[in-house]
């Protein structure tokens, strides 16, 4: 390819004399001393402008990037943290390499846990450990939440420090569920507002004969209040 343009080399970075001395950046000089392009497919090449390294999906052949035949696809190695071109060299948190080379995710009952087999070493409070490493709950292990609607449990005290979403404290600092009719609620539980079809009566949700917007459809799973159908 001659890359001339008005009789100058479009690919030439500097002149002397009407004859060019460099190449601009990723152009080189042919045979000819005439600047040509190198591919764009090239990460690295040579004064010939063969490329020596591609880009990631590309590999050299002939002095020339084509598609990697035989292309990298991490999914397989989903947990693994670190890369090293296409060798997992770290894996995940709570991960392990198996016996394939291959991240592995433990037991999420295991505390501690060994690093080449995965087996779990010490389980988390209400889990017994067993001869082949696993960690498995147990009838005779009384460790375990005595509140069923609790979102974070202190095993060490045995109690709940924070309920799960629609759930409240009661009283006596046991998790209680919000109402299904409630939209939003206080600390209490008490509803603040209601879900369409239902009026709010000091923190309750209720039905009424006097509220329009209702399903005339009673077998309707999804219902378009606003447009009053069924979905």
């Amino acid at each position: 390819m001659n890359n001339l343009l008005n009789g100058t080399q479009i690919g030439c970075k500097i002149w002397s004399n009407n004859v060019c001395t460099e190449c601009s950046v990723q152009w080189y000089f042919d045979s000819n001393k005439i600047c040509q392009p190198v591919s764009d497919l090239c990460h690295t090449w040579d004064n010939s402008g063969a490329c020596l390294t591609c880009y990631s999906g590309y590999v050299v052949s002939s002095g020339a990037c084509i598609v990697d035949p035989n292309a990298f696809v991490p999914d397989h190695n989903s947990l693994c943290k670190t890369w090293n071109g296409r060798v997992c060299v770290a894996c995940a948190d709570r991960a392990y390499f198996d016996a394939n080379g291959v991240c592995t995710a433990v037991s999420e009952q295991c505390a501690t846990w060994d690093n080449f087999s995965g087996h779990c070493l010490t389980c988390y409070n209400g889990y017994d450990l067993t001869k082949e490493g696993s960690c498995v709950f147990s009838s005779t292990n009384n460790a375990h939440p005595a509140d069923i609607g609790c979102k974070i449990w202190d095993w060490n005290n045995q109690v709940c420090l924070t309920c799960s979403s629609n759930w409240v404290f009661n009283s006596k600092g046991v998790c209680i569920p919000v109402s299904d009719m409630c939209r939003t609620h206080d600390a209490s539980g008490a509803c603040v507002s209601c879900y369409a079809g239902y009026d709010l009566n000091n923190g309750v949700c209720s039905y009424s004969s006097s509220n329009t917007a209702k399903p005339a459809d009673l077998g309707c799973k999804t219902w378009d209040w606003t447009n009053q159908k069924c979905l």
